[in-house]
């Protein structure tokens, strides 16, 4: 079963960016949480594949939560490098054999840093900017993305011809409409499809969870239902215009997790406090169920059609949005 769901607009950023592509080294994609940055870098990279023919390329993933130094970043890198070498020797050293290596491939390197805002707010900032600039100078095989919420400063390459920086906006009304009726095919929204949409605002995960919600409910919700459960939401916070658009969206985001199943909840809390991604086996065992096809039919298949939990195909592994 393909759980990963199609890719909806943004076709003029991805313009942008294949025209300078080959000049680039590094990539900053920047927005609010939510947004849609991590897909977008996935769905970057399966341009560059097509347009430049292109398969034969590595990506290495680096999710940066709970990276609390740059030690745990080295090794991460060595992990999804694939460095054969040893991990015994000092900062400097692991710094060192990740250039040499880098320098030395005839691969082409995609090092995604995902979810950077960490690293990016943190005491070792300087340190790991120049980490990205170095990694970027090794070759022209190599080319680092970066995803945050928070803005990559203070750095004389962040401003040169060989970096691009991409601010996310929310989804254009036209995106919004062809993302709600991507996530709710058999759903008749009528005169609702406008109201809708603007009351999820352009987020991609917003009008996601709003068209599924629709379509799996067989029914039983109607899109009429759906404006009036927006509108609640959204009643919560005393006046929109006041707030920043990641707090007016909670309370939907909210709203949506409270129509799931006691049950679902509950393991959903339990899921909650694996770090980072996992498989449906580490779900399995934690949720202390019979066995992974368990698992998936009874938990993590329902709770991503809802686009609570991400699914990324080629790893095999799940996200908590």
């Amino acid at each position: 079963m393909d759980l990963e769901c199609h890719f909806v607009g943004r076709g003029t950023y991805f313009e942008a960016l294949l025209e300078r592509w080959e000049d680039l080294r590094c990539v900053g994609v920047y927005g609010m949480r939510s947004i849609g940055k991590s897909r977008f870098v996935k769905q970057l990279l399966h341009f560059v594949s097509k347009h430049f023919n292109d398969n034969d390329y590595t990506a290495a993933w680096v999710d940066l939560r709970n990276l609390q130094s740059l030690r745990q970043i080295f090794l991460t890198l060595f992990e999804k490098c694939e460095i054969h070498q040893s991990i015994d020797g000092d900062d400097d050293e692991l710094y060192q054999a990740i250039l040499t290596y880098l320098s030395k491939t005839n691969r082409t390197f995609f090092i995604i840093f995902d979810n950077a805002e960490d690293a990016i707010d943190s005491n070792f900032n300087a340190d790991f900017i120049n980490l990205i600039k170095d990694i970027s100078d090794q070759s022209t095989n190599v080319k680092v993305l970066i995803t945050s919420t928070s803005h990559l400063q203070g750095h004389d390459f962040c401003h040169g011809d060989v970096y691009q920086y991409v601010e996310l906006l929310p989804l254009s009304m036209q995106e919004s409409r062809e993302l709600l009726h991507m996530s709710a095919p058999s759903v008749d929204f009528g005169i609702y499809l406008d109201k809708i949409v603007e009351l999820c605002e352009g987020l991609p995960l917003a009008l996601l969870l709003t068209g599924s919600e629709l379509e799996q409910d067989d029914g039983l919700l109607e899109p009429c239902d759906m404006v009036e459960l927006l509108n609640k939401c959204r009643l919560k916070v005393l006046s929109q215009d006041l707030y920043p658009i990641q707090e007016r969206i909670a309370p939907m985001y909210r709203q949506f997790l409270n129509r799931l199943s006691t049950i679902l909840k509950e393991k959903l809390g339990i899921l909650s406090y694996i770090p980072g991604t996992f498989s449906a086996q580490q779900a399995a065992r934690l949720l202390d169920e019979e066995s992974d096809d368990i698992t998936m039919t009874e938990t993590l298949i329902p709770i991503v059609q809802r686009h609570v939990v991400q699914y990324d195909k080629p790893s095999k592994r799940f996200d908590i949005h």
